[in-house]
């Protein structure tokens, strides 16, 4: 009878643990964002967001601070942001070009999880990002920089090709 008691327990203990795992694999799952098919394609940590039922399609780019739209991008039809002040930031290219820009906060949205980012309207990047899609094949819309991975924990895989929220 003991024995019966015994063995009931390590069955329930032993559950409890397995359910255990499969709730932390799940949380872990649903907290990364995949750039794999475009890392193959391309060599590029492009990750598709979703705003309004819009596809936007940003680069996670270490090499930039702050995020970017272009400026045709901020104006699709259907987006959902609204114009923060910047107060007269003028943000500096990589070439020490410098511009003063407009800024919009928006959500953006991979699978179930949702961003409030922040990000300036340049213009410039309508040229750049015209010459990744001939030579690519992928149109890209804006580019998230390390405040972007900083403010919600995320750090970039290259082994697993993805972008993970860390603990």
């Amino acid at each position: 009878m003991v024995l019966k008691i015994l063995i009931s327990l390590l069955i329930v203990c032993a559950a409890l643990i397995v359910a255990h795992i499969v709730d932390r694999v799940r949380i872990r799952e649903r907290n990364k964002m995949s750039f794999m098919e475009a890392f193959n394609l391309t060599e590029m940590t492009i990750v598709t967001f979703f705003n309004n039922g819009q596809r936007l399609n940003f680069l996670l780019d270490t090499g930039s601070n702050d995020a970017y739209i272009s400026k045709s991008a901020s104006k699709i039809k259907g987006l959902s942001y609204e114009y923060i002040s910047t107060n007269g930031v003028n943000v500096t290219g990589s070439v020490g070009n410098c511009a003063s820009t407009e800024a919009i906060r928006i959500p953006l949205t991979y699978k179930d999880n949702t961003y409030s980012t922040d990000l300036f309207i340049l213009e410039p990047l309508d040229e750049s990002f015209k010459s990744i899609k001939e030579a690519n094949g992928v149109q890209l819309h804006g580019i998230l920089g390390t405040l972007f991975l900083q403010k919600h924990n995320f750090v970039l895989d290259f082994d697993e090709l993805v972008a993970y929220k860390k603990k």
